[in-house]
């Protein structure tokens, strides 16, 4: 690990000495590291007490109704998050009235869209718990919950519009407030009124979030000498074609798979019991990847600026130097949470001890979800979206037709596919960066002649 951490700081001080970006970038990647280890472990310290106060199977109903919302939060935004970061930071100096409506534009059009899904869950709320979940009794927590779907698509694009401004301060600040703000009345509500308590707690700590980001934003355009949340124009749209659509077809391959995944599940004898365990483990995994995935963020760029100067050998380096970065800080946290599995599941509660080999696959399946999630990073910062989007494709269609396969195992099924779905989408990934290489180098080979 000594070894990975000295190539990083070689690599991030070469980075450095060439652009005054890259100090910034280290800069964030501080930020974004302090504020995601703050806001997990919150998470993941509510999710424990949430469970225990539940009992494995209403943890179960709350963590399905949760992954319900994120999967509509997904199609709400439409990637409005990712293209209100990069247009704004692209645009902020040369041309900031373009900014500032890229910014209102990301806003309105989020906020819009969320409202129609959470009416239409609203709505299909009785369909989807007794016909997909097979569950009549999540139909009120489903309606409960729909409010915080408008929340979080807000929220998200607002945040884009905080990172777009390298106001990373600001959304570490918001994290750690509201991440206190769901524990406690999360956990308050859990213990007040049961699974509807909860439901609500959730809905009140993301109302906070919601009012921090507004303010942070409001704040931060203003600081920029910009006007907060002007009201876009025709020809701003055009970004939602060029630049969120090939994002929302990505993302519309992860949180609605894994909700497809674990609707499967929760349709088995002991549905939502199993859905718990899963989530459980998930947990776990989280934590296991915070500092690969927070430090990640100054991956990409760093990355496109070599791929745009067209050094194919010093991308390859970076890229390999980077990789065994990503796997040691993974790997080693990964063995000593395997290790400690039987103690970490019951942190949980007594009823997630049979939840122990379901933890220990799914932190197998960690340092491999790192490098899936890396070589997505060096797709994109080399200009090929379409390809991580095949990637992306063929990662969904092995975890579904896996976990549909394996369905009657309930929570290890699912860890076994996410296992092996992560592990194809790896293996994928290298070949084709070792098949570019290849190209690369033999087109180069006639000049060096």
């Amino acid at each position: 690990m000594n070894v990975s951490s000295a190539s990083l700081l070689a690599l991030g001080q070469r980075a450095a000495a060439n652009s005054p970006i890259a100090r910034r970038l280290a800069s964030g990647a501080i930020w974004s590291l302090a504020g995601e280890a703050i806001a997990r472990a919150l998470s993941f310290a509510t999710a424990i007490a949430v469970a225990r106060l539940l009992g494995a199977a209403e943890f179960g109903a709350f963590a399905l109704v949760q992954s319900t919302l994120f999967m509509l939060v997904t199609f709400a935004t439409f990637g409005m998050g990712h293209t209100a970061s990069r247009n704004i930071a692209a645009h902020r100096t040369q041309d900031p009235l373009h900014a500032e409506r890229i910014s209102g534009l990301a806003l309105y059009f989020a906020t819009a869209a969320g409202a129609v899904f959470a009416l239409a869950l609203i709505a299909m709320a009785p369909t989807v718990a007794s016909s997909i979940f097979n569950a009549p009794e999540l139909s009120g927590p489903l309606r409960m919950m729909a409010p915080a779907l408008v929340l979080l698509a807000a929220s998200g694009a607002l945040t884009g519009t905080l990172q777009g401004l390298e106001a990373f301060s600001h959304i570490a600040a918001i994290s750690w407030m509201a991440g206190v703000a769901s524990l406690l009345a999360t956990v308050g509500g859990a213990l007040l009124g049961g699974l509807i308590g909860a439901v609500a707690g959730f809905g009140a700590g993301e109302l906070v979030r919601f009012a921090l980001i507004i303010l942070a934003s409001n704040a931060a355009l203003r600081q920029n000498g910009m006007r907060p949340f002007r009201v876009p124009r025709l020809e701003q749209a055009g970004v939602l074609w060029t630049y969120s659509l090939p994002l929302f077809l990505i993302a519309i391959l992860n949180v609605p798979v894994l909700w497809l995944c674990q609707t499967v599940i929760a349709n088995q004898s002991s549905g939502l019991t199993e859905v718990a365990f899963y989530n459980a483990a998930q947990k776990w995994m989280t934590l296991v990847v915070l500092v690969p995935v927070a430090i990640s963020a100054v991956f990409m760029p760093v990355l496109s600026n070599i791929s745009g100067g067209g050094d194919r050998g010093r991308f390859r380096r970076a890229t390999n130097r980077l990789a065994v970065v990503q796997l040691a800080l993974t790997a080693i946290p990964a063995g000593a949470v395997a290790l400690l599995a039987p103690w970490a599941t019951q942190l949980f509660g007594q009823e997630f001890a049979a939840a122990t080999p379901v933890v220990v696959v799914m932190i197998a399946a960690a340092p491999v979800y790192t490098l899936k999630l890396f070589y997505w990073q060096v797709m994109i910062s080399d200009g090929r979206v379409w390809t991580a989007l095949a990637v992306q494709a063929s990662w969904a269609i092995t975890l579904v037709g896996l976990t549909w396969t394996w369905q009657a195992e309930g929570a290890m099924g699912l860890a076994r596919a996410m296992l092996a779905a992560y592990s194809l989408a790896v293996l994928v990934s290298v070949a084709i960066q070792i098949s570019g290489w290849g190209i690369a180098s033999h087109r180069r080979s006639p000049q060096s002649l």
